[in-house]
């Protein structure tokens, strides 16, 4: 199994503001000095960088603000919403590690800095990442989408820590401030007044088209999800498709004898 990287040059942590990406900050400065590590905040519009600032100040970091709000908007907004008008459930943490926090981030380091990041992952065979130890705090799945090249380029300095251990070794470097939150897993509203579509109730219907009951907007469901549909049908039934174009929702009755949906 690969090993993590071991930078020889500088390295830049990418920093929010929140309990875990301060902690990987903390940790990076302790192990390879002050000198070689600096902060980076992505600016994006919905980025909190008041926080970002006093983590970098707190350990005495050098602070890079990044612009990306035409990136963000471009890459993760608008994809992700161009995902939803097509029925489909998109990631929008995915899109964003994908095309901002790993993908714009290492293109915009000289070539012999290592980005890092306060992400609960492992570095996996190929270029691939593995769950963190406290796999209740995994987030591998948000980085499925991140090419390989980029993978191997980063450090996860949080990977070999579970969320209790990163908790106190917040306290234990005085981030006090900080509150121990998390950054905010969704940055933006599905709605903010800017394009972005309203959720409109409609139709909830069988596949014969047969009505059932009234979705409250199809950004709210995802294929195979059985929970929290509103509907009293009689029978279980699950979300088997989302029709944009009729604003419907469309499920299905679980087959008899135990069958169940995805969800």
């Amino acid at each position: 199994m690969p090993e993590a990287p071991s930078p020889t040059g500088p390295v830049a942590v990418a920093v929010s503001g929140g309990i875990d990406s301060a902690v990987a900050l903390g940790l990076c400065i302790e192990s390879m000095g002050a000198a070689r590590v600096r902060a980076v905040f992505l600016e994006t519009g919905y980025s909190d960088r008041a926080a970002a600032e006093r983590v970098a100040s707190f350990f005495g970091a050098d602070l890079e603000v990044l612009p990306v709000e035409d990136d963000f908007r471009r890459l993760v907004i608008e994809e992700s919403l161009a995902l939803a008008g097509r029925g489909l459930t998109p990631n929008p943490c995915a899109i964003c590690n994908r095309g901002i926090k790993l993908g714009l981030l290492p293109e915009r380091l000289a070539a012999d800095e290592t980005p890092a990041t306060g992400h609960y992952v492992r570095h996996g065979p190929g270029g691939s990442v593995l769950r963190g130890l406290d796999s209740s705090r995994d987030q591998s799945y948000f980085l499925a989408l991140v090419r390989g090249e980029d993978l191997r380029r980063c450090l996860f300095p949080l990977g070999e820590l579970s969320r209790r251990q990163v908790l106190a070794e917040s306290l234990r470097l005085g981030l006090w401030f900080t509150g121990g939150e998390s950054s905010q897993d969704l940055c933006f509203p599905m709605r903010d007044g800017r394009g972005v579509r309203p959720r409109e109730p409609g139709p909830i219907v069988y596949p014969d088209g047969r009505r059932i009951g009234t979705h409250r907007g199809l950004d709210r469901y995802t294929i195979g999800q059985r929970k929290g549909l509103g509907v009293s049908s009689g029978v279980p039934v699950y979300v088997s498709s989302l029709d944009p174009e009729a604003n419907a929702l469309i499920v299905t009755p679980l087959p008899a004898g135990g069958g169940s949906s995805p969800l």
